[in-house]
């Protein structure tokens, strides 16, 4: 049969549709055509910003550790020093560090709230296929999948290619590779504008900070 909401096939009897969640009872009828959506759920924009939302802030939290520790361990200091004279190895490492210690964190904040800050701010969250929160090796294998298949462990340009594939993949098949292997739901819900205004508020003081530190390199 087909997810009266999303409009793609699904097992028959099934609870819960394994590509949008929505909630089904028992007897819903087939549909032929996708019917309209308040709350489209194939969205990879929104997943999109939402990641760089996380990926901002866990930016942040590096250059405030980083610079706490270069105060009390001078020798971090002289590495810093040394990665400001050579942007093009500062911009490397820090991509790749800072997208796999958003790696590391997700799976914490997945598992207990089902969304990241960023996935808090848009309205969006990461359910299993009976649509409960993730265990914590379901919310690691997700993450892991995100950032080899999705991300490319960080490989600056280069990875923008894979998201570029895996966003191509969710439109025409409705999940992502790594959400289709562990059976993972993404769920969207209506995020309203005083939200989105918020969330773009919170992406330019991320990006302004962002700049403004390079700045000083």
């Amino acid at each position: 049969m087909y997810c009266p909401n999303c409009g793609r096939e699904i097992e028959d009897n099934s609870k819960f549709c394994t590509i949008c969640g929505s909630s089904l009872s028992i007897g819903t009828k087939p549909v032929q055509d996708r019917p309209t959506e308040s709350v489209p759920q194939i969205r990879p924009w929104v997943r999109f910003f939402a990641r760089l939302i996380d990926i901002g802030l866990v930016y942040l939290l590096l250059i405030v550790v980083l610079g706490v520790c270069s105060l009390i361990f001078p020798p971090i200091a002289g590495a810093l020093a040394y990665l400001a004279r050579n942007p093009a190895i500062d911009i490397v490492l820090t991509t790749m560090v800072t997208i796999l210690i958003l790696a590391l964190i997700e799976p914490l904040f997945i598992t207990n709230y089902g969304q990241t800050p960023g996935k808090w701010l848009l309205n969006t969250k990461v359910l299993n296929s009976e649509g409960g929160f993730l265990t914590p090796s379901q919310a690691w294998e997700r993450s892991l999948g995100v950032y080899i298949y999705g991300f490319l462990i960080g490989i600056p340009v280069i990875f923008l290619v894979t998201l570029l594939i895996e966003s191509s993949r969710l439109e025409k098949e409705g999940k992502t590779s790594w959400d289709r292997k562990g059976g993972f739901i993404v769920r969207h819900e209506k995020i309203g504008v005083l939200r989105g205004i918020i969330a773009f508020l919170i992406f330019i003081i991320i990006r302004a900070i962002q700049m403004w530190s390079l700045s000083l390199k």
